[in-house]
């Protein structure tokens, strides 16, 4: 039988740290292209483009990050629309719902519940403290 110990020691073996290393390296390059303003964008196509299956790439995503993959993909749109707004006049009328749906996020429900689940307040208050 084994004990906690021997299951975490196979836990940290299960990717050796060169293909956990190249996962990451091909994260930051995805991360790069912004693909993940793909709005149908799952684990399975993201696997595919990197070459590696879905347990790798979710188990270096949740290791390395300490996030699933949806809240990285989120966080991922949500820096892109940070960025955006950056890029705006600091008076500038900003219309969250087309930004959104910009950086792939499928309604403006969608991404306003995400951000008051993480931020606990809404888009338009969370935004104005950003710029």
């Amino acid at each position: 039988m084994e004990n906690n110990l021997d299951l975490q020691n196979k836990q940290n073996d299960y990717l050796s740290p060169d293909i956990e290393n190249r996962i990451l390296e091909l994260l930051k390059d995805w991360e790069q292209t912004n693909g993940f303003i793909q709005r149908d964008i799952k684990l399975a196509h993201l696997a595919k483009a990197l070459g590696f299956n879905r347990k790798y790439i979710s188990y270096v995503i949740n290791k390395n990050l300490n996030k699933s993959f949806p809240n990285y993909i989120n966080d991922l749109r949500l820096s892109f629309i940070e960025n955006m707004i950056g890029e705006f006049e600091p008076n500038s009328k900003l219309n969250l719902t087309s930004l959104a749906k910009l950086a792939g996020f499928s309604s403006y429900f969608k991404f306003a519940h995400y951000i008051k689940k993480t931020y606990d307040m809404n888009p338009t208050y969370y935004f104005s403290r950003k710029r």
